[in-house]
């Protein structure tokens, strides 16, 4: 099986179902914002169905308002006549009304549960119609008189029925919640009680001017009273008519009552007798004058009434047609976006299947195919021909059809298969590097190696069993070039070499060590001295960093120059300075050597020829130390060397010294190999079975450089004279010296002069062991440093301490 067969399928949603699920989202959302919608469009059809209904029960009590006042009305004109057919209509139309009445109560009461006592009651009034019918049929007959009970009770009856009717019609307007429909409903209740009211005005001023007929011209004071009081109550409806009714209704009452004639004198009658005089005309002509301004009300509150239908007409057709709007158009957005975006995703989802063939296409068969030639590449010019192969190849996921994010997603894909190709090829390009480098550095190995054989094979011939000190020394030289090469091997790949130190030690033995690794050690000389003490492992990185300087500084110079190398402390780092008297670097040179050490590159076949510059500024970027090189063309090149305080032991210098000041002897075995060569290992001297203990004890080093023993007088460079018992880098805590290059050279040339007669004269001195005893030093004027003298004394009562301990 194959790898993209065997690759399981993603567990997720599919993407068609993931591209639906926020339209279906939004489809639900749409809906129910439709739903809410079409609620408040229900909840305005039925706030136009209550204020149809509203409106019908007002004009039902209207109508019979109307209807009733027109039959007494009319009852009363025709006394002492025949009842006629207008009377008999007029109670037809009161029926009807009643009967429209009973009609739209019980869905009005439906609605309006308050009103059901009002719209009862006034039903039962209109029960009592036809017995005062009855009266006032007698009334008109002549057969009865006004003071009669009978009458009274039937002007009674007419006069709850209207009671009821205004009673009802008051209470309608506080069941709307519409503004507008209560405020009309408000206004066709006030014009239709001030209808009544012009119809109470007209029988009583009537009644008056017939009285004034029969000659009693005088005003009642009490029938006048109350005259005032419906008048008053008349103008206060008209007014309340003006503040409610719409400007369609209080235009055509300006237009029908305001500016009517009739209505005006009927308006002056009133404000005569007001005034306490009967108007100047008989009973008929107040009769039509107040009738007239009667049927011009009716005629307003018939305006009114249609006004309101139209109004609760506009209501329903709204509320009716937003609600078929919306539903039609959440259908048809809904149908719409289902539809595309069903479409859209299987579209997307087909697409995107495409891309993902094409894509495992390219990461099981295309790439692999390539990364197989990349590596099986044998040269640059074979890797960079396959990376020109595989970007002319076709490997793009989809061909450029559209711009969308499928047609982005595909050029990415594209983008990496490139990206990973090119990245192929420069693993390739790598391994050949590598392997070129590695060549490199065999050869310089096998080169090194040469040199020591020939200087062997050399040494053989010319000098046969016989031993010369100088040849150990370039042997040693090489040897310890060697060393530090596979050590900066070792540095570069990532490793650590061995410890050089295990505890502080001095700067100055830190600058010798890295003087005595060099080959031209003789050349280096150290001008000042310091009491600074470096930590181990900073200490030990530091010979490296200094001999990899000292190296290139007598490589780069004059072979009878020397190499300077100074030392200064400072409140916030310690300052060491290599310089010698070469040809200098150009500008360029500086500028990219100082780069390199201030950013340490990776190591490349191009830099393995100066790969101590890469060890000098990856050890120095790890301790936080600063190198730079300065150089003028001609005069040379310095490099400078800071090492900040924080590498200095915590101890001080008077604690280190105490700490190597012990009375104890050191038992130091004489090692078969010289201590200036490299130590593998833990770096610590070994015993020696039958190992003795040294002639002079451990005493602390001196301040000062002592003098060495001469044997060849350039043979021994200056910086490497004194070696503590550390082996190659160990801390230096005696003046003793012993090894084996210090006892095979006082062996082989030790001054011996012969005494008289061929016998050997021993010289006092000239067999001791080189720096088992302290030189003798010269007389001098110049008065000796009080920290020497301290360390003579020390030293002088150490050994005396010794002596004692051995007998």
């Amino acid at each position: 099986m194959s790898p993209r067969e065997a690759r399981p399928r993603s567990t997720h949603l599919p993407v068609r179902t993931q591209l639906l699920l926020p339209i279906t989202v939004a489809l639900i959302g749409l809906l129910v914002l439709g739903v809410i919608h079409t609620a408040h469009s229900w909840r305005d059809y039925q706030a136009a169905n209550d204020a149809r209904a509203l409106s019908e029960l007002a004009q039902a009590t209207n109508l019979v308002l109307r209807s009733g006042q027109a039959e007494i009305t009319n009852a009363i004109s025709m006394r002492n006549r025949e009842l006629d057919v207008v009377l008999e209509e007029l109670w037809e139309v009161t029926d009807a009304a009643g009967e429209y009445l009973d009609e739209i109560a019980p869905n009005a009461l439906e609605r309006f549960p308050a009103l059901t006592d009002r719209v009862e009651r006034a039903q039962r009034s209109l029960l009592e119609l036809p017995q005062a019918r009855e009266t006032f049929r007698v009334y008109a007959a002549g057969e009865s008189e006004p003071i009669d009970p009978e009458v009274q009770e039937a002007f009674t009856t007419y006069r709850t029925v209207a009671d009821s009717m205004v009673h009802v019609g008051n209470a309608l307007h506080g069941q709307s919640d519409n503004v507008d429909v209560a405020n009309s409903l408000e206004a066709l209740s006030l014009i239709s009680e001030s209808a009544r009211s012009a119809g109470e005005m007209r029988f009583r001023l009537g009644s008056d001017l017939e009285l004034a007929e029969q000659g009693l011209a005088e005003v009642d004071p009490e029938r006048l009273a109350g005259f005032a009081v419906l008048a008053g109550k008349f103008d206060q409806q008209l007014d309340s008519f003006n503040q409610l009714a719409t400007p369609e209704s209080l235009n055509y009452f300006s237009d029908h009552f305001v500016d009517s004639p009739e209505v005006s004198q009927a308006q002056e009658a009133i404000g005569v007798y007001l005034s306490g005089h009967l108007p100047v005309m008989n009973p008929g002509e107040w009769e039509s004058l107040q009738a007239n301004l009667i049927t011009t009300l009716h005629d307003v509150e018939d305006h009114a009434s249609e006004q309101l239908d139209a109004r609760v007409d506009d209501m329903h057709s709204s509320a009716v047609r937003s609600a078929v709007i919306t539903v039609a158009l959440i259908t048809i957005l809904a149908a719409t976006s289902i539809f595309a975006a069903t479409t859209l995703a299987r579209r997307i989802a087909r697409r995107v299947e495409i891309l993902r063939e094409e894509a495992l296409t390219g990461a099981y068969e295309v790439l692999p195919k390539y990364v197989d030639s990349f590596s099986s590449a044998t040269s640059a010019e074979q890797v960079d021909k396959l990376l020109s192969e595989a970007k002319g190849a076709d490997v793009a996921p989809l061909p450029p059809r559209r711009v969308d994010e499928i047609d982005s997603l595909s050029e990415a894909f594209t983008a990496a298969q490139q990206q990973a190709l090119k990245q192929t090829a420069n693993q390739a390009l790598l391994r050949l590097d590598v392997q070129a480098m590695m060549k490199t550095l065999a050869r310089r190995g096998q080169g090194l190696v040469r040199r020591q054989q020939d200087v062997i094979e050399a040494y053989v011939d010319k000098y046969g069993a016989t031993q010369d000190i100088s040849d150990w020394r370039q042997i040693y030289h090489l040897l310890s070039r060697m060393r530090r090469n596979e050590e900066n091997l070792l540095l570069m790949a990532g490793g650590q070499p061995g410890s050089r130190y295990h505890e502080a030690v001095d700067l100055r033995t830190v600058v010798s060590d890295a003087a005595d690794a060099i080959e031209d050690a003789s050349r280096v000389t150290i001008d000042g001295s310091s009491e600074v003490y470096l930590q181990a492992k900073p200490a030990g990185d530091l010979v490296r960093i200094l001999s990899e300087l000292l190296d290139n500084a007598a490589s780069f110079s004059p072979p009878k120059q020397s190499v300077r190398v100074a030392m200064r402390h400072t409140s916030n780092d310690t300052i060491v300075t290599v310089s010698d008297d070469g040809i200098g670097l150009t500008p360029d040179q500086l500028a990219d050597i100082n780069r390199r050490l201030e950013e340490p590159e990776q190591l490349t076949s191009e830099l393995t020829a100066t790969m101590g510059l890469l060890v000098v500024g990856r050890l120095a970027a790890l301790h936080g130390m600063h190198v730079q090189l300065h150089s003028t063309s001609g005069k040379g090149t310095l490099a400078m060397v800071r090492v900040p305080n924080t590498l200095l032991p915590s101890r001080t210098h008077s604690e280190i010294l105490r700490r190597t000041q012990t009375p104890a002897p050191t038992r130091l075995a004489l090692s078969a190999h010289a201590a200036n060569l490299p130590v593998v290992g833990t770096g610590q001297e070994v015993e020696a079975p039958g190992a003795i203990d040294p002639i002079v004890p451990d005493q602390p080093r001196p301040v000062t450089t002592p003098t060495a023993p001469v044997s060849h007088a350039t043979s021994q460079p200056e910086v490497g004279r004194a070696r503590g018992n550390g082996g190659a880098g160990g801390v230096v805590s005696s003046s003793v010296d012993v090894t084996f290059k210090k006892v095979d050279r006082t062996l082989n040339s030790g001054h011996r002069t012969d005494r008289p007669g061929g016998l050997p004269r021993r010289d006092p001195g000239t067999l001791l062991v080189p720096g088992s005893v302290p030189a003798q030093r010269e007389e001098s004027s110049v008065d000796l440093d009080p920290e020497e003298v301290r360390d003579r004394l020390s030293g002088f009562a150490s050994g005396i301490a010794a002596a004692e301990h051995h007998e």
